[in-house]
């Protein structure tokens, strides 16, 4: 199969270091490299996108600190998760999987817990429950090509299901839509916020992850129709694979 190339760096707002990382990960996309196939070295990317030695360095220890790659002495660098990226806006809301969906990811996706508890002290405050009002909590994961992209909980309480029998499993793909054909619960609104955090499979025992991960933590509140919060949920995005943003319009 024939080689496919990339364009130089042209003039921009950006380092070089950063549209030469781009670049790079245009070059493993473009050419359907997979994890341990081996990248070009350090002077070749150089020769082709007419930068330094040093700028290619540095775009690749940024791609290895991303765990996009991985170096090994003597032999080279490799492909060590195969790269996608989703940048999306948090104007509206959507689910982790309405998100991949619209951005043309099919996914694995993995309901793989369900359980019946007494609530957390977080959990009370965020859904004002009551202390005896016990909670339901859905654990999932999506995969995309074997790579943990998003890991979620979901809580609510358990007076949302009829006779409180909360099903172990759900088939709807967004477990979202599950509640608002089924249990007729209408999402208006979300206060969210984002924290970034490290998930591990030792601190974590439902997550299947080589090494520590960062992770952008997404920690909503969902409000029904009637203005009252009605889920609570914890969405982990693999930072190596999102990126969030917010447009903001200036007030006259």
């Amino acid at each position: 199969m024939a080689e496919n190339h990339i364009s130089k760096i042209k003039r921009s707002n950006k380092t070089l270091s950063s549209i030469a990382k781009d670049k790079i990960l245009e070059y493993i996309k473009s050419n359907d490299l997979n994890k341990e196939d081996k990248i070009p070295s350090e002077n070749k990317f150089s020769k082709m996108l007419g930068v330094s030695r040093v700028t290619i360095r540095t775009a690749l220890s940024q791609l290895e600190s991303e765990n996009i790659i991985k170096k090994e002495q003597g032999k080279g660098s490799f492909v060590n998760i195969k790269p996608f990226k989703i940048e999306n806006g948090l104007e509206v809301f959507e689910t982790p999987s309405e998100i991949l969906k619209r951005n043309g990811y099919k996914i694995d996706d993995n309901l793989f817990n369900m359980e019946i508890v007494q609530p957390s002290k977080e959990q009370i405050n965020k859904l004002n429950l009551d202390q005896n009002e016990k909670v339901v909590t859905y654990y999932r994961q999506r995969y995309l090509k074997n790579n943990l992209i998003v890991y979620s909980k979901t809580t609510l309480s358990i007076n949302n299901f009829k006779n409180n029998e909360a099903p172990k499993k759900i088939k709807n793909e967004s477990m979202l839509h599950f509640f608002e054909d089924i249990l007729n619960i209408k999402i208006r609104r979300s206060r969210s916020e984002i924290i970034p955090v490290i998930l591990s499979s030792k601190k974590n025992q439902y997550l299947d992850l080589e090494e520590d991960t960062l992770f952008l933590l997404l920690k909503q509140v969902l409000i029904n129709s009637n203005d009252e919060p009605i889920i609570f949920s914890l969405d982990y995005f693999n930072k190596s694979h999102f990126k969030f943003f917010i447009n903001r319009n200036r007030l006259n």
